[in-house]
């Protein structure tokens, strides 16, 4: 065995605890609430600055989270951020055709959420991923 080798074979697997997953929760609730409040102001740049962190926690959310219920269910969530996010653009575009886009992924977004709960043996943990605000509040009061 190599030096190389014996070093990876050491290290610990880096695990998605639920620390993880609701600090990428919360980061995706906020800037989704902020990406669609500088879209209703119409701050065109930082609404499109916003895509980046709302895109990329609900990537990682898709990917990491552990429960694969709560997975199908946070893909949901990414086909309505993307949807979402292409109604924006094509609000500031006027772009017709990624409009029809985004009114496709909708019902897609709601049927995989839909299969995520059918399929759940916890429907109360996949329902609960909806909840993102109730654990930063639950937080805080526990701390009081």
């Amino acid at each position: 065995m190599s030096y190389g080798d014996r070093l990876v074979s050491h290290q610990k697997p880096r695990e998605f605890n639920q620390k993880k997953q609701t600090y990428f929760e919360i980061t995706n609730t906020v800037s989704w609430l902020l990406m669609d409040a500088c879209w209703m102001f119409e701050y065109s740049y930082l609404s499109y600055l916003f895509i980046i962190p709302t895109v990329l926690s609900a990537l990682v959310l898709c990917l990491k989270v552990p429960n694969p219920s709560v997975r199908l269910a946070n893909i949901g969530l990414l086909f309505w951020v993307v949807m979402n996010v292409l109604w924006m653009i094509s609000d500031y575009q006027s772009n017709d055709q990624l409009l029809i886009i985004a009114k496709s992924l909708l019902p897609v977004g709601l049927i995989i959420i839909l299969i995520a709960l059918y399929r759940s043996q916890n429907k109360k943990e996949v329902l609960n991923s909806f909840r993102r605000f109730n654990k930063l509040f639950n937080k805080r009061d526990n701390k009081k």
